[in-house]
């Protein structure tokens, strides 16, 4: 989890990344060495977590809930997400010739 704290003796704000079981160690300045007061801000922020918000999708041409909400309406709409496979393997194959 993210902690956020204020050293009072020089007034650096710093962002301590830190389990969540360890939330009441203290923390010191790095700068001066005093031990550090924690701020409690609105907001909670989670190490390495992906929050999904919305976005404006050209593809679609208009704001989507996420990458799921975005895959979901082009399945409805039936488009296919092309990736690192090769475009081939999407076309029906072309009929072969045979020589007699």
């Amino acid at each position: 989890m993210l902690y956020e704290y204020l050293c009072d003796n020089c007034e650096l704000e710093h962002t301590v990344v830190k389990p969540h079981t360890e939330y009441n160690r203290e923390e010191k300045c790095t700068a001066c060495g005093e031990v550090l007061r924690r701020l409690f801000s609105g907001k909670i922020g989670l190490h390495q977590t992906r929050v999904q918000e919305k976005y404006f999708s050209h593809v679609h041409g208009r704001v989507v809930d996420g990458e799921i909400h975005e895959r979901k309406l082009a399945k409805q709409k039936g488009m296919i997400e092309l990736g690192n496979e090769k475009p081939e393997k999407h076309l029906k194959p072309k009929r072969k010739e045979y020589e007699i």
